[in-house]
C-alpha cells in the first residue's frame, strides 16, 4: 500500500492567498483565522484585524500632517514641538513658569565651578 501524505493547502483569511506549507501559516490571536506569516503581525494579530481594531493602522505621515503637497518629505523628529505627532497630550497651563524654572536651573549649572 502506498501511503502518500495528504497535501496541505490553506487559504489565508487575511489576503485570500493560498499556503502550501504549514510552516508558512499562523493563527491570528483575535479572529482565530489561519493566515500567512507575512500577514501576521505577532501579538497584534493579522493585518485584517489590525486594520479593524487599531484606529489609523494604515495612516501615512502625510495624512497625519494633512499636507498632501510634500508626500515623501517628512522625517519624524521626536524633539520638534511643532510636529503634530508630538502634540498628543494636554499642554501645561503653567508652561511659562516651568520654562522659567528650568532656565534658572540651567543658569545655576552653567555658573558652577567644576573640578577638572
Amino acid at each position: 500500500i502506498n501511503h502518500t501524505p495528504a497535501k496541505f493547502k490553506v487559504q489565508c483569511t487575511c489576503c485570500g492567498g493560498w499556503s502550501q506549507s504549514p510552516r508558512n501559516v499562523k493563527t491570528c490571536t483575535w479572529c482565530d483565522g489561519l493566515v500567512h506569516n507575512k500577514c501576521h503581525k505577532n501579538q497584534l494579530g493579522c493585518v485584517k484585524c489590525c486594520n479593524e481594531l487599531i484606529p489609523g493602522y494604515y495612516t501615512t505621515s502625510y495624512e497625519l500632517y494633512m499636507d498632501y503637497e510634500r508626500l515623501n518629505n517628512h522625517i519624524f523628529n521626536p524633539y520638534a514641538q511643532n510636529y503634530i505627532l508630538n502634540k498628543t497630550g494636554s499642554i501645561l497651563e503653567d508652561e511659562a513658569q516651568n520654562n522659567d524654572f528650568w532656565n534658572k536651573i540651567s543658569e545655576f549649572l552653567v555658573s558652577c565651578q567644576y573640578k577638572q
